[in-house]
């Protein structure tokens, strides 16, 4: 299944050169009453201040023409951003009625839609990705062909990929059904009436079932090994080292290990490519990596089940607040749906992935399993045990290779310290998502933006497919609010 990796030379929607490459840059697009798309790129950090200025528009504010200007990165209106498709100044003035593209810089900026992180092709940085990712999966064939469990493990990526497909053709039914008959009347107004939004409901549920299967199946396992939330120096010991993994752990790593890289092929070469294609390719890559080492060290194999649970319990009401976005059920005429779902959802992410993970994994487990030195319910920190007890335990069983292996791993290099620099840069990623759901709450709360829009902006590209008229509906139901 994994062969097609080296060899493919791309997947989903492959944008061609842009004119200039603005990596990272937010995007403004507007679209005319015929549906005809014209984008601009904004300078870095130009979003906040586009809207502070429109706030003076809608205010009668000064003339603010140089203002708009120096937040144009290179004074070029585009068909297609993402392909570089520059409008011509003939084209422009059969739509606009004039060829000055100031006056139309001016007109887009003030009256499109921002777009944050839309996706431009780096291709240093994919190539980087890709060499990683070659790398997982010739190191995930060596895993599971030295553990005997090559086709098994092919077997569960293809029946990942099945119910997928299954899952997504079935929610696509469901949500078109349900949009076009349900939700069809105002203030909903057939949210996934654009193959967009269709696209994105399908994904998101797909998303859903797999975080709620396996973080109920994470929980299950949990409870038939220790409690390392409460007792992290408890996460590696000398049984777990003698001793082959528990049944229930494997099998959320075979299953996981499967969805992640099934996922991982689905994100890079099946699915289109949205503005966070490049820090969704690192998450993937560098948790597949976290995962293959555990795997193939089984005494790691409990941080990752931890981890699994973590992450999974987290996303649930992060994948339901994303769906209710997506059906338009929020503010009063969808009783607070997506806002409840926030709320619900922030302090179980916040506990989960900025204090459990760091505090309990990364300092309490992994740096105690380095660094500690302490005896505590009769269990040692284990390189300090491995020094000392264990040492003498192994030696008396004629087990000198595995603890010359075991120590030499995990007591100076390089096992530990790699999950620990693995765990970390998934700490950092965690801050950054937690940062981009933090700017939701306070532009709904603090600058009283219209919630969808919001929510859209931050982690859905390009919504609807309706243009203009849609931001008028968004508009206008803020006003009847």
């Amino acid at each position: 299944f994994f062969l097609i990796i080296p060899m493919a030379s791309g997947g989903g929607r492959q944008p061609e050169a842009a004119a200039t490459s603005y990596y990272d840059n937010d995007v403004v697009a507007y679209k005319d009453s015929s549906g005809n798309r014209y984008e601009v790129f904004l300078v870095k950090k130009g979003e906040n201040v586009l809207r502070k200025i429109r706030k003076n528009v809608e205010n009668g504010g000064n003339s603010i023409k140089d203002a708009l200007l120096a937040l144009c990165a290179d004074k070029v209106v585009y068909r297609d951003s993402k392909k570089g498709k520059i409008a011509s100044k003939e084209y422009l003035k059969k739509e606009f009625c004039t060829d000055d593209v100031e006056e139309i810089i001016q007109k887009i900026l003030v009256e499109g839609k921002i777009k944050i992180r839309v996706y431009q092709k780096d291709p240093i940085v994919e190539f980087i990705l890709d060499f990683i990712f070659f790398t997982e999966v010739v190191t995930g064939f060596y895993t599971f062909y030295n553990k005997d469990v090559l086709f098994q493990f092919g077997l569960v990526c293809a029946l990942i990929f099945v119910v997928i497909i299954v899952t997504m053709a079935a929610s696509r039914s469901f949500g078109r059904w349900m949009s076009k008959t349900v939700l069809a009347a105002a203030p909903f107004n057939d949210p996934l009436r654009g193959s967009t939004a269709l696209r994105q409901f399908e994904s998101q549920v797909w998303q859903l079932v797999i975080h709620v299967t396996m973080s109920s199946l994470a929980i299950y396992a949990y409870t038939q090994t220790e409690d390392f939330l409460n007792k992290p120096y408890r996460f590696i010991q000398l049984k777990y080292l003698l001793e082959g993994l528990v049944d229930e752990v494997e099998l959320v790593y075979r299953l996981q290990l499967g969805i992640w890289f099934v996922t991982l092929v689905w994100h890079r070469f099946i699915d289109v490519r949205s503005g966070d294609y490049h820090v969704m390719y690192s998450h993937h890559v560098i948790t597949i990596a976290v995962v293959l080492i555990s795997y193939a060290y089984e005494r790691y194999a409990y941080y990752g089940l931890v981890v699994f649970l973590l992450h999974d319990i987290s996303d649930v009401p992060l994948d339901i607040m994303k769906l209710l976005n997506l059906l338009r059920i929020e503010n009063k005429g969808g009783w607070y749906g997506a806002e409840i779902a926030y709320c619900t959802l922030m302090p179980i992410w916040a506990y989960c992935r900025l204090y459990l993970f760091p505090s309990r994994i990364i300092v309490g487990g992994v740096m105690g399993t380095i660094y500690g030195n302490k005896k505590i319910d009769g269990e040692y920190h284990w390189c300090h045990g491995m020094k000392t007890e264990y040492k003498v335990e192994l030696f008396r069983q004629g087990k000198s290779h595995i603890w010359e292996d075991a120590f030499s791993t995990d007591c100076h290099c390089c096992g530990a310290l790699t999950c620990l620099g693995l765990l970390t840069g998934l700490l950092f990623l965690h801050i950054w998502w937690t940062y981009l759901l933090l700017r939701i709450g306070y532009r709904a709360v603090f600058l009283n933006e219209d919630t969808h829009a919001v929510s859209n902006e931050m982690y859905f590209e390009d919504q609807t497919e309706a243009g203009t008229e849609n931001i008028t509906e968004m508009k206008d139901s803020k006003k009847n609010q």
